[in-house]
């Protein structure tokens, strides 16, 4: 049989205390920052583009007027 005999003061009880506090505040910290830069770099919607026009010489004069008269349908 083995017994191992510890002594406890009160400098020893808040040391290890305040490890205990300081070890579960940096888990914390650590999986809370690795949790907001995980989810910062998801694209979450999925917008669905109508017809797209191609800009020519053309069309760009009544691109830019129908642009300029609803910017609500192109703004998201």
């Amino acid at each position: 049989m083995f017994v191992y005999n510890v002594k406890f003061n009160s400098k020893n009880i808040v040391k290890i205390f305040l490890i205990i506090i300081a070890l579960i505040v940096a888990f914390f910290f650590i999986s809370s920052t690795y949790r907001m830069v995980s989810e910062s770099f998801k694209v979450k919607d999925h917008v669905t583009s109508p017809v797209i026009q191609t800009l020519t010489c053309e069309n760009y004069t009544n691109i830019l007027k129908s642009v300029h008269d609803n910017p609500d349908e192109y703004y998201r």
